[in-house]
């Protein structure tokens, strides 16, 4: 929803959020305000003292009886669910496009300040591992808050200007979303909440913009437009393309452990606090959020087990929880798998399928589960201020709007395949390629009643199969510009072709031999393919100087990579092509037009 919002309104929200972020954080310091509504004869605020509960711990006097800040209470039981609910609801591209972290990690590239073509190789140990980094930052994280930040305020508030500063110093070391993509530890959680889309996002198939979902963005000052900022500092990039991430990196080392360890780090996260307790009272109350007993470390961790302290017993939870969540989840995927061997499931789609269905069941457990306890304390409170009946009615319409999202999100993505995407992938290559390929007349004869467009893609794959006008070399030829519209506008790399493209061979009847020969004669000629991708991308982007490394397209920055190209010989090339006379004719009726 939000991939279609000029960028010039989205910077105004960043920055309002980033201000508002800013202001809270200040609040955790210095907040004379807030307190005023938890007065206890304060009845008229939903947040006021109820003297005649009593909320205990492990037994002892009743507690949070004193006036508080709400700044913690709003951070944890308002502000965060409402990233998931974000997430999940509107997409990932949406969350994006609004997460003041990742504005503040892209400070340094507005001040021009960034380290230039400093990014982080997908080879290297970070590159392959940091989905177990993120997590053990993710890990580490929530035990402090469970120890620590949860209710002291002037920690929180250290902990979240730490965090703005690593993500300012990453954004100054590495190009591009460097801090989102490797470094961030709420990014796994993203991932795990989008699956393959959000349940209102959009898809990057079929758009025609260069621009697609989060993607980085700018405003060309000369011509007021919007250009893409992207610098290729990941592939595949959930920015680009949120679907074909999740599909391409199913098998990626980390993502197992963190789907199926995400879960157990959420039961064990909420579960703590009645293994601390001995009730739920003291966490549907919010009385954790500014309770001074739960930031001391060294007090019995469980109720049950007072011999134990905190500080020991918070890892141990989270990490048995986790340890058995991957265990179990593991033993359903193999079971799932099994279905498939006995179904003679080829051995790679056993392996695709079966994650893509326990992963999905993953979510959605996630969903159900975060909402039973995330911003309970608030929504609670709220509803218990309106008085008995309509708190009842408040509380039934929140628990029914949660469930029916997250079965329409089943719905929406459990039958989702892999070869579906692939199909819509390459659906307008296809109608594209059929166009060139076949005349008027023939398509006419064809499809007499209906237009290509209007074709779905199982059936732009079906009249690309079956035209009898079409001759194995022509099929040849049309396979090869599908390939290389896949390295231009799909993000595609070479290496990735094989597998991406594999439907479309059986489909075609080319096999793989065939595919390594088309695609050796297409890399033998790669400073010519460069050259004419080159020209399309200046003339379809537009810029207006002459400058060659102002041209950041993701497809341009992976295929240098893929063919081997320079920046030498990339400078030269665009050199070439600018001096064009055919190039510099369509730049001058663009600018004009703008």
């Amino acid at each position: 929803m939000l991939n279609r919002v000029p960028e010039r309104y989205m910077h105004i929200v960043r920055w309002i959020l980033a201000i508002g972020w800013l202001v809270l954080i200040a609040s955790l310091f210095y907040d004379p305000i807030t307190p005023l509504l938890t007065l206890p004869e304060n009845v008229s605020s939903p947040f006021h003292i109820d003297t005649s509960k009593c909320i205990v711990i492990q037994n002892s006097e009743c507690i949070g009886r004193e006036p508080y800040s709400l700044s913690a209470r709003l951070f944890w039981a308002a502000i965060v669910p409402a990233g998931i609910f974000i997430i999940f609801i509107f997409g990932h591209e949406a969350w994006r496009r609004i997460c003041p972290l990742s504005f503040f990690s892209q400070i340094p590239r507005r001040l021009g300040r960034e380290s230039k073509g400093k990014t982080i190789e997908e080879d290297s140990w970070l590159g392959k591992n940091h989905l177990y980094l993120q997590f053990s930052f993710l890990f580490l994280g929530l035990c402090a808050r469970l120890l620590l930040v949860n209710s002291d305020r002037a920690i929180l508030g250290c902990f979240l200007i730490l965090t703005i500063l690593l993500s300012i110093l990453v954004g100054y070391i590495y190009e591009g979303k460097s801090w989102c993509n490797y470094f961030c530890p709420f990014s796994p959680v993203q991932g795990v909440f989008t699956g393959p889309r959000g349940l209102l996002g959009s898809s990057a198939q079929g758009q025609q913009q260069l621009i697609t979902q989060s993607m980085c963005r700018t405003i060309n000052k000369s011509t007021g437009k919007e250009e893409s900022a992207c610098v290729a500092c990941k592939y595949p990039c959930i920015d680009v393309d949120a679907e074909k991430t999740y599909w391409e990196e199913l098998n990626k080392p980390g993502k197992r452990f963190v789907q199926y360890g995400y879960v157990g780090i959420l039961i064990g996260f909420y579960l703590y606090f009645y293994l601390f307790c001995g009730n739920w009272d003291y966490y549907f109350s919010g009385a954790w959020t500014h309770n001074d007993t739960a930031a001391k470390m060294f007090v019995p961790g469980f109720f049950f087990l007072p011999q134990i302290p905190k500080i020991l017993a918070v890892p141990l939870s989270l990490g048995i929880c986790v340890g058995l969540s991957y265990f179990i989840l593991c033993r359903i995927e193999k079971f799932v798998r099994g279905y498939f061997v006995k179904h003679d499931q080829p051995k790679k789609l056993q392996e695709i399928e079966t994650k893509h269905i326990v992963f999905t069941f993953c979510t959605v457990f996630a969903w159900y589960y975060f909402f039973s306890f995330g911003g309970r304390p608030n929504v609670n409170a709220l509803a218990h201020h309106t008085g008995e009946t309509t708190e009842t009615i408040i509380l039934n319409t929140w628990n029914i709007f949660i469930a029916i999202v997250g079965a329409v999100w089943l719905y929406r993505t459990l039958p989702r395949k892999k070869e579906d995407f692939e199909k819509e992938s390459s659906a307008n290559s296809l109608r594209r390629q059929l166009k060139l390929l076949l005349p008027d007349e023939i398509l006419k004869k064809v499809l007499p009643n209906q237009a290509l467009e209007d074709l779905s893609p199982n059936e732009v794959y079906l009249l690309t199969k079956t035209l009898p006008e079409v001759t194995q070399r022509d099929r040849h030829k049309f396979y090869q510009e599908l390939m290389k519209e896949q390295l231009i506008k799909n993000n595609q790399t070479i290496n990735s072709l094989f597998t991406s493209l594999e439907n479309l061979r059986k489909e075609m009847g080319i096999t793989d031999k065939e595919h390594d020969e088309l695609l050796k004669e297409l890399e033998k000629n790669g400073h010519k393919f460069y050259t004419e991708v080159l020209q399309e991308t200046i003339k379809s982007t537009n810029p207006t100087g002459r400058n060659s490394n102002t041209i950041t397209n993701t497809s341009l920055i992976r295929l240098r990579k893929d063919l081997g190209i320079s920046d030498e010989q990339h400078n030269e090339i665009t050199r070439t092509v600018l001096k064009n006379d055919d190039t510099r004719t369509v730049l001058k009726k663009n600018i004009d037009k703008k």
